[in-house]
């Protein structure tokens, strides 16, 4: 909780700025203007607006830019609903079931009022929920098991049968993509549902048990390839995928493999006498020579592409030195690459920074950077590692030391200082009071003296 609140005042901190807000107003404003326009939603005002972001420097200011566009375009396709009963897109239809209605009374100002208000509380709601449950909802999907999994399955076939338009065992058969028994006599079953499985036997019941491949590699929710083939090492293959079930590695076949024949066609396949496979496309033919086949050796270095601190660009006189951040600074990003440009898409990083924290936080290739804030003073080291085009993970690291500089105030001469001071003043109070009541011992042994001296002589 503590780390939501720190990330939600860090967000609110780099968008209340001067420069944002602005970019924010401007984006709500030209969004708004284009997305009265019937049949424009939001979608396709970004992608006419998105030009307009080329030019900026800072990519925070543009992404609130476009953030401002999306709301201002989504609230725009309302007013048209409200006015003239015509939706300016989708979602807007239900805001004419009331809204024109509302106008045609005379209280089209109300009913725009009540949409902005509403669109305005919906969406800080949205974003506060999905803020406060994103990690929860993280946990719980990755607790996903095969009781789930099977669950999501039988759904996708009972999905398949009640949708299906006309005979229901020819939708149930379109389920199954592919079947392939290699030489050992296992079965391989490739489903458009959950990808590649793998018989591994019967249960007491006689029910057929399966090993998820595809779920089990992270690559769900699409097919192997239906056109399957075993290799002389026994490797699955697939015009998208190759499957190595002595490594338990999936890897996926891409233009940098040569897999570059246009869309594949279910069924057009062959295997040649010379162990070749044969794989038809909308562009031609692919022909694959698996003993030829083994994953990229390559070891690309990784390379600082961009700094910033506080969302403004960085420029150190040597990388090497690292950022050094002045006392107060709030965050800073550090955005790299690795030289690999064979597939870039498909190479994977992950990076932490010691003296911080010391699990990784991976990241794909859409998401080539690491940002921190509210760092408290001292050195740390950030360390970045990525794979190559086939997954294998780099022995070369990046390493950019980070320096937060302290404070006058959280410098340890200065706290020394300070607990020092503290330390003398209480020892000062103390022995004011200690004197205080010896002072006022003294005055009562005299009083108590006297009157005993009067009590004698009377």
């Amino acid at each position: 909780m503590d780390q939501l609140f720190t990330n939600l005042a860090l967000g609110f901190a780099t968008a209340g700025t001067v420069d944002n807000l602005f970019y924010c107003f401007v984006g709500v404003l030209l969004g708004t203007l284009i997305g009265v326009l019937p049949g424009i939603g939001p979608l396709a005002t970004i992608a006419m607006l998105l030009p307009a972001t080329y030019k900026m420097t800072d990519p925070t200011s543009a992404l609130i830019m476009l953030a401002g566009i999306y709301y201002g375009a989504q609230y725009g396709g309302s007013t048209t609903a409200i006015l003239v009963n015509l939706p300016g897109e989708s979602s807007s239809v239900v805001t004419t079931l009331d809204g024109y209605q509302m106008a045609r009374r005379g209280r089209a100002g109300a009913a725009l009022s009540i949409a902005a208000l509403g669109s305005f509380f919906a969406g800080t709601v949205a974003t506060f929920l999905i803020a406060a449950f994103a990690p929860p909802l993280a946990e719980v999907a990755f607790k996903f098991g095969p009781a789930e999994y099977f669950s999501l399955m039988v759904l996708g076939l009972i999905a398949a049968g009640v949708l299906a338009n006309g005979s229901i065992w020819k939708a149930l058969a379109m389920v199954v993509l592919g079947l392939l028994r290699d030489r050992k006599g296992q079965l391989w079953v490739d489903t458009a549902v959950s990808g590649l499985h793998r018989l591994i036997g019967m249960n007491a019941k006689g029910q057929a048990r399966f090993e998820r491949v595809s779920v089990s590699q992270g690559v769900a929710g699409r097919p192997f390839g239906a056109n399957l083939h075993e290799d002389a090492r026994g490797r699955i293959w697939s015009q998208q995928f190759v499957y190595d079930p002595t490594q338990a590695e999936l890897r996926e076949l891409r233009a940098a493999d040569g897999a570059l024949f246009g869309t594949a066609w279910f069924r057009a396949h062959t295997r040649l006498a010379d162990g070749s496979l044969l794989f038809a496309g909308s562009r031609g033919l692919l022909r694959v020579e698996p003993d030829r086949y083994e994953p990229s050796t390559d070891r690309p270095p990784i390379r600082v592409t961009d700094l910033r601190v506080e969302g403004k660009p960085y420029r150190p006189e040597r990388l090497s030195d690292g950022l050094k951040l002045a006392p107060g600074t709030r965050s800073f990003s550090v955005y790299y690459a690795a030289l690999d440009f064979g597939d870039p898409q498909r190479l994977r990083y992950r990076h932490r920074l010691l003296g911080y924290e010391t699990d990784w936080t991976l990241a794909d290739a859409t998401q080539r950077s690491a940002s921190y804030g509210l760092l408290p003073p001292g050195n740390y080291t950030l360390e970045v590692e990525a794979t190559n085009r086939s997954g294998v993970w780099s022995p070369e690291r990046l390493s950019v030391p980070v320096t937060v500089q302290p404070a006058w105030w959280q410098r340890g001469f200065v706290q020394a200082l300070l607990s020092l001071g503290l330390w003398l003043s209480l020892w000062g109070l103390l022995h004011l009071r200690t004197r205080h009541l010896r002072r006022r011992e003294q005055e009562l042994q005299a009083l108590v003296d006297t009157r005993t001296a009067e009590l004698r002589e009377a």
